[in-house]
């Protein structure tokens, strides 16, 4: 009986080194090449405002959203609190893009240290300004994407908001 449970423990320990191996899962890029989950969760940890905003800039779904700011610049801190209600030194990371002619509602908010409630109010606003000239503009506005996103808060306004809510998530 000795004999028997003397080899059951070499191929339980090798059962145990398997499925602790298999733990160690990867995860697909953006170009398809495997990389880890520690490495995925590196990534999502060093994820920025501008990052984000970059993504949405080269997925060519925002072709309208040509001015961008991003916190620190003059722009951004000189416009958060009429915008978003906000002090630039409250957030830990932010920006926007949007259309600069004011002909669109199209825009991409991304606020780190903001409470939702501040876009959704932003996506309200602007469903208030094009509401006398421009119904299709402020039904955009109105159908808005507003997100919470690896500790980001999100707003977009546009024709692919839901296409690039999940470009987004998908970081």
């Amino acid at each position: 009986m000795k004999h028997k449970k003397i080899k059951l423990l070499p191929s339980l320990l090798a059962a145990a080194l398997i499925l602790m191996m298999s733990g160690c899962g990867s995860t697909p890029d953006d170009s398809g090449n495997e990389r880890s989950s520690s490495e995925a969760n590196e990534q999502k940890e060093q994820l920025t405002a501008a990052a984000i905003l970059d993504r949405v800039a080269a997925s060519g779904k925002a072709e309208r959203m040509t001015v961008r700011a991003d916190l620190g610049s003059e722009d951004f801190n000189s416009v958060c609190e009429k915008l978003y209600g906000v002090k630039a030194e409250s957030l830990t990371d932010g920006g926007i893009i949007f259309e600069e002619s004011g002909q669109y509602a199209d825009e991409v908010s991304v606020l780190k240290g903001a409470d939702e409630s501040v876009l959704k109010d932003r996506a309200a606003q602007r469903a208030q300004v094009y509401e006398g000239y421009a119904p299709a503009e402020a039904e955009k506005a109105q159908k808005a994407e507003v997100f919470t996103y690896e500790g980001f808060t999100i707003l977009v306004i546009s024709d692919n908001a839901a296409d690039i809510k999940k470009d987004i998530t998908s970081m």
